[in-house]
Protein backbone atom coordinates (compact mmCIF):
# COMPACT_ATOMS: atom_id res chain seq x y z
CA UNK A 1 0.00 0.00 0.00
CA UNK A 2 1.45 3.30 -0.85
CA UNK A 3 1.67 6.19 1.05
CA UNK A 4 -1.23 9.52 0.72
CA UNK A 5 -1.13 12.91 0.89
CA UNK A 6 -3.67 15.15 2.69
CA UNK A 7 -3.52 18.47 0.57
CA UNK A 8 -6.44 21.21 2.15
CA UNK A 9 -7.42 24.43 1.11
CA UNK A 10 -9.63 26.56 3.82
CA UNK A 11 -11.25 29.90 4.59
CA UNK A 12 -10.50 31.36 7.36
CA UNK A 13 -12.93 34.38 8.18
CA UNK A 14 -11.96 36.56 11.36
CA UNK A 15 -12.60 39.75 13.10
CA UNK A 16 -10.15 42.34 12.05
CA UNK A 17 -7.96 42.80 14.96
CA UNK A 18 -7.59 38.76 15.03
CA UNK A 19 -6.57 38.02 11.36
CA UNK A 20 -2.84 38.56 12.03
CA UNK A 21 -2.59 35.88 15.28
CA UNK A 22 -4.79 33.31 13.10
CA UNK A 23 -2.20 33.51 10.68
CA UNK A 24 0.55 33.42 12.66
CA UNK A 25 -1.41 29.89 14.17
CA UNK A 26 -2.19 28.74 10.74
CA UNK A 27 1.56 29.30 10.25
CA UNK A 28 2.78 27.85 13.43
CA UNK A 29 1.36 24.10 12.01
CA UNK A 30 3.93 22.15 10.19
CA UNK A 31 3.39 22.34 5.56
CA UNK A 32 1.02 25.06 6.08
CA UNK A 33 0.66 28.10 3.54
CA UNK A 34 -1.68 31.23 4.10
CA UNK A 35 -2.61 33.35 1.01
CA UNK A 36 -4.54 37.05 1.77
CA UNK A 37 -7.85 36.92 -0.03
CA UNK A 38 -8.08 40.86 -0.45
CA UNK A 39 -11.39 40.85 1.80
CA UNK A 40 -10.98 42.56 4.63
CA UNK A 41 -10.65 39.66 8.23
CA UNK A 42 -10.50 36.57 5.62
CA UNK A 43 -7.53 34.49 4.46
CA UNK A 44 -6.91 31.15 2.86
CA UNK A 45 -5.15 28.56 4.43
CA UNK A 46 -3.13 25.58 2.50
CA UNK A 47 -2.41 22.60 4.70
CA UNK A 48 -0.48 19.54 3.57
CA UNK A 49 -0.61 16.37 6.06
CA UNK A 50 -0.58 12.46 6.16
CA UNK A 51 -3.82 11.85 7.67
CA UNK A 52 -7.39 13.55 7.62
CA UNK A 53 -6.79 13.13 11.68
CA UNK A 54 -4.37 16.31 11.14
CA UNK A 55 -6.51 18.24 9.06
CA UNK A 56 -9.24 18.30 11.83
CA UNK A 57 -6.78 18.88 14.20
CA UNK A 58 -6.16 21.96 12.53
CA UNK A 59 -9.60 22.83 11.95
CA UNK A 60 -10.51 22.10 15.45
CA UNK A 61 -7.83 24.74 16.91
CA UNK A 62 -8.45 27.36 14.49
CA UNK A 63 -12.36 27.19 15.47
CA UNK A 64 -11.46 27.79 19.00
CA UNK A 65 -9.05 30.72 18.41
CA UNK A 66 -10.02 33.71 19.77
CA UNK A 67 -11.36 35.97 16.70
CA UNK A 68 -11.94 33.33 13.84
CA UNK A 69 -15.63 33.47 13.15
CA UNK A 70 -15.27 30.40 10.46
CA UNK A 71 -13.03 27.86 9.30
CA UNK A 72 -14.51 26.47 5.61
CA UNK A 73 -12.93 23.68 3.71
CA UNK A 74 -12.93 24.54 0.55
CA UNK A 75 -10.96 22.11 -0.97
CA UNK A 76 -9.77 18.20 0.05
CA UNK A 77 -7.53 16.01 -1.98
CA UNK A 78 -5.59 12.75 -1.57
CA UNK A 79 -2.99 12.10 -3.43
CA UNK A 80 -0.21 9.31 -3.78
CA UNK A 81 3.07 10.66 -2.39
CA UNK A 82 5.37 8.94 -5.22
CA UNK A 83 3.08 10.63 -7.93
CA UNK A 84 3.10 13.59 -6.06
CA UNK A 85 6.86 13.78 -5.87
CA UNK A 86 7.40 12.55 -9.95
CA UNK A 87 8.39 15.21 -12.61
CA UNK A 88 5.83 16.12 -14.19
CA UNK A 89 6.61 15.99 -18.18
CA UNK A 90 7.01 19.10 -20.37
Amino acid sequence: MSETVHIAGMLIHTRLDAIDSAMHAVRHSRNTEVHLTGVPGKFIAVIECAHERELARIIEEMQSHPGVISVSMTSHYIEDMVALAAEMPE
